[in-house]
């Protein structure tokens, strides 16, 4: 088990790593120029690796606290930098998929609720879960049969509704000029 200041600095190099990123990918974000927008390419670019870094989580290397370590500071480096580059784009598009000021605060409250209601529903089927409810074990995976590649495979899933929502939202705000 690795020790928890080990934890704490390995966060704390993720979020030093973060603050670093998030003005660099804003001001990318901003000045980015493609055929798809400024917005969509950053989304597609980091959903994926988003994906791919958040299931990184779930497997860090067992029986080495300095291996643990290094692995948890490279991995949350790498999940806050692919979050940025999905969320301020993400973010970003509000204002311009709104046409005015009630549009915004809509999709802004929404979003809100949305992301308040998957935080929910994923905290209390981790309490469920990890509570013991279910299964008695101190090895929940092995307990539920857990397995890998359904676990990638909905990490995918995420991911392509990400990119779609992504895709189709611009799309539809790019057709009219009208407010609605």
């Amino acid at each position: 088990i690795m020790p928890a200041i080990y934890i704490s600095y390995a966060l704390a190099i993720s979020r030093f790593v973060d603050m670093v990123t998030d003005p660099l990918v804003g001001f990318l974000s901003d000045k980015l120029d493609t055929r798809f927008g400024r917005r969509i390419p950053l989304v597609a670019f980091g959903t994926i690796p988003l994906a791919l870094t958040t299931f990184a989580f779930f497997f860090p290397p067992q029986g080495n606290p300095d291996m643990a370590f290094v692995y948890l500071a490279v991995v949350g480096s790498l999940f806050f930098t692919f979050y940025t580059i999905v969320g301020a784009p993400y973010n970003a598009m509000i204002p311009e998929i709104g046409r005015n000021q009630t549009e915004r605060l809509n999709l802004s409250t929404w979003q809100s609720v949305f992301r308040l209601v998957y935080t929910a529903i994923a905290m209390i089927i981790g309490i469920v879960i990890g509570s013991g409810i279910f299964f008695k074990s101190d090895n929940i995976l092995i307990a539920t049969g857990g397995n890998v590649v359904l676990g990638v495979i909905i990490f995918c899933f995420a991911a392509v509704s990400i990119i779609f929502g992504s895709l189709t939202v611009a799309e539809l705000a790019s057709r009219t000029d009208e407010p609605g």
